[in-house]
C-alpha cells in the first residue's frame, strides 16, 4: 500500500502578503472631501478674435516731375594727324604637344605600378597619395603615367619609377599595402 500524501491546509492570515496600496484613493480633493464625480480638466483654449477691416487708404496721384533736359556731350577735338601704331606680325603658333612617351626610369630599373585610373587627374592624385603615404620612399623618384586602351576605355596606368633595386621597390609597395592601397612591382 502506498502511503497517503498529507494535504496542506490554507496558510494562516498573518502569513499573507500585505497590500501596500490598501486604502489609497487616487482621486482626492485637496480639502479632504470625497473624490470628484467628474474629472477636472483645464479650461479650453481661447477663441481667436475676428480681424478688424483695414482702414481705407486714399491714394492721391503725385505731381508729375519736370522733364530732364538732355545732356550735351562735347566732341573731342582733333589736334593733328594721329600716328599709326606699327602692326606686329602674329606670333608663330606653338605646335601641339605630342602624347608623351613613358619617361625612362629615374635612377634605376625597378618600378611600382600604383594603379590604372580613368583620368589623368585621378592618376596624378594616385601618385600624390602614394607620395603622402611614403614620403621618404618617393623622394627623388619619378612618375610615369601611360595612357592605355582597355575594353574601349582609356585608362591611365600610373607607376613610381627610379628604384635602385627590386627590393627597394618591394619595400615601397609593402608600405602602400599596409596603408590599404594596391600595387605591384614591375
Amino acid at each position: 500500500d502506498p502511503l497517503p500524501i498529507p494535504i496542506k491546509g490554507p496558510a494562516p492570515a498573518e502569513a499573507q502578503p500585505v497590500d501596500p496600496a490598501a486604502g489609497l484613493q487616487i482621486y482626492q480633493s485637496t480639502e479632504g472631501g470625497d473624490a470628484p464625480t467628474a474629472p477636472n480638466f483645464t479650461p479650453p483654449p481661447e477663441q481667436p478674435v475676428a480681424r478688424q477691416p483695414a482702414p481705407a487708404v486714399v491714394v492721391t496721384p503725385a505731381a508729375k516731375p519736370a522733364p530732364i533736359p538732355p545732356q550735351v556731350v562735347a566732341k573731342p577735338q582733333q589736334t593733328g594727324p594721329v600716328a599709326a601704331l606699327p602692326i606686329t606680325p602674329d606670333p608663330k603658333p606653338v605646335p601641339a604637344l605630342k602624347p608623351s612617351v613613358p619617361a625612362p626610369a629615374v635612377g634605376g630599373a625597378a618600378s611600382v605600378q600604383i594603379g590604372a585610373f580613368s583620368s589623368s587627374a585621378l592618376a596624378d592624385k594616385g601618385w600624390s597619395d602614394a607620395a603622402r603615404i611614403a614620403p621618404g620612399a618617393t623622394a627623388g623618384k619619378g612618375k610615369r603615367v601611360e595612357a592605355i586602351q582597355k575594353d574601349g576605355a582609356t585608362l591611365y596606368r600610373t607607376a613610381v619609377t627610379g628604384f635602385a633595386s627590386r627590393a627597394d621597390a618591394t619595400a615601397f609597395c609593402d608600405q602602400l599595402k599596409a596603408a590599404g592601397k594596391s600595387c605591384f612591382v614591375k
